[in-house]
């Protein structure tokens, strides 16, 4: 009969203490509570009475416990010597609570003695603070809102952030072309719309972009910025998606946001062949004509609260400077504010003028002569249209009139969006 080595009988010594020592909980390590015995790794469990597992390797000091740290020596694998002393950290206390425990919830305080299994001692006091919500879980939308649920058991509060919009009726306007070399001409809106009632913010775009925020200036309320063209129709697309709303844009015949690939960083010709979808009731940029209909809301001056003159007090923007337009010098803030911080038109939309440029849909070009309907700017360009001015610009940019032009891929501090659909 073949006589098992002293090695062999080692190992299997080792195997039955494994299985015997009845520990149910393990603190193992891989980078070193390990020990190297005859060409393999052993564990060892930290933990009475699991400890001992690997003694005869001499390479235990001593064990930490609840309230103090140990010792141990690192193994080299190649030479398998002991050669580096190491601290393990001390355990964490393993709590047991007598059953007339009260657990906390997300919002109230627990109470009850509370043991610990490993080393008896008592849990430190007999309250225990709330949890505070799980919010880890994915963002969800019904027509309007964007909302998750908290996760911990026992627990269905919900986070909802709003999408609120405003009803804007169909109608007549002077749109003013003089900005652009023209004249002002007679636009006529056919259908209404909903506007947002906000730029978007910061917490709306996350909600949306898979926890995305490119803002430079952070904060949930805060408009999101330094978006580009690229980047909006992509929001655009993925908010009417979970809402169940049909989505406006398409790109190479698709509607899927994931089947475009990542937002250029610049001009690209795929992307600038955009096109809306007849019908989709999905969200989208307005028009430049949408955008100055609403923002005017029946006035005919240079900005929408019935005046040619503007203060720092009516909008954000570089007010320290007097010209025609801003008269008496002002606050400069020389960052975004959070929307809704100033006054609405009279049809309840915030922030038309100042904070940040808000993309429109149209290619930059010359207004075409005479009265229009629905018009929907040039058929191409290399720039879109930006509106409403930013907190960077001194009050003439913030005219109810007044263009910027931006290559679609640009993304800027001051560069934002708002919302319309049908």
């Amino acid at each position: 009969m073949r006589i098992l080595s002293n090695k062999v009988i080692y190992f299997l010594l080792l195997l039955s203490s494994l299985v015997f020592v009845g520990c149910t909980v393990w603190d193992m390590d891989d980078a070193w509570k390990r020990a190297w015995i005859d060409g393999g790794y052993c564990g060892v469990c930290w933990r009475d009475p699991c400890i001992c597992v690997c003694d005869s390797c001499k390479w235990i000091i001593s064990a930490p416990t609840c309230a103090s740290s140990g010792e141990a020596t690192k193994t080299c694998t190649r030479n398998k010597i002991h050669n580096e002393t190491i601290v393990v950290k001390s355990l964490e206390h393993d709590w047991v609570y007598d059953s007339s425990a009260v657990p906390p919830t997300c919002t109230t305080a627990g109470s009850g003695q509370g043991i610990c299994q490993n080393c008896s001692a008592k849990s430190p006091g007999d309250t225990y603070p709330p949890l505070g919500h799980d919010w880890n879980g994915s963002w969800s939308a019904v027509e309007g809102s964007i909302y998750k649920t908290c996760l911990r058991i026992n627990c269905s509060e919900t986070q909802i952030i709003k999408n609120e919009i405003v009803w804007i009726n169909s109608g007549t306007f002077q749109m003013d072309g003089t900005d652009s070399g023209g004249t002002t001409r007679p636009v006529t809106l056919t259908s209404g719309f909903y506007i947002g009632k906000y730029e978007v913010t910061q917490a709306q775009y996350k909600a949306v972009m898979n926890n995305a925020n490119p803002s430079y200036f952070g904060g949930d309320h805060l408009p999101v910025e330094s978006v580009s063209w690229y980047d909006v129709i992509v929001f655009c697309n993925r908010l009417s998606i979970m809402e169940g709303l049909t989505p406006a844009y398409q790109i190479n015949g698709s509607t899927n946001p994931d089947d475009w690939g990542t937002a250029p960083t610049s001009s690209n010709e795929t992307w600038n062949a955009a096109e809306i979808i007849a019908d989709a009731t999905g969200y989208r940029l307005p028009t430049e004509a949408q955008w100055e209909y609403a923002c005017r809301a029946g006035t005919t001056t240079a900005f929408n609260w019935g005046s040619n003159i503007i203060n720092s007090t009516q909008a954000n923007y570089e007010a320290r400077y007097v010209d025609t337009y801003n008269t008496v010098a002002g606050t400069y803030i020389d960052r975004t504010t959070e929307v809704g911080s100033y006054a609405p038109n009279a049809w309840g939309l915030h922030d038309m003028h100042g904070n940040v440029h808000e993309w429109c849909w149209d290619w930059y070009g010359s207004y075409a002569s005479g009265s229009q309907t629905d018009p929907r700017g040039a058929a191409s360009g290399s720039d879109r249209v930006t509106r409403g001015g930013s907190w960077s610009n001194v009050g003439q940019g913030l005219r109810s009139a007044y263009r910027g032009i931006i290559s679609p891929d640009g993304r800027g501090i001051a560069l934002g969006f708002r919302l319309l659909r049908p």
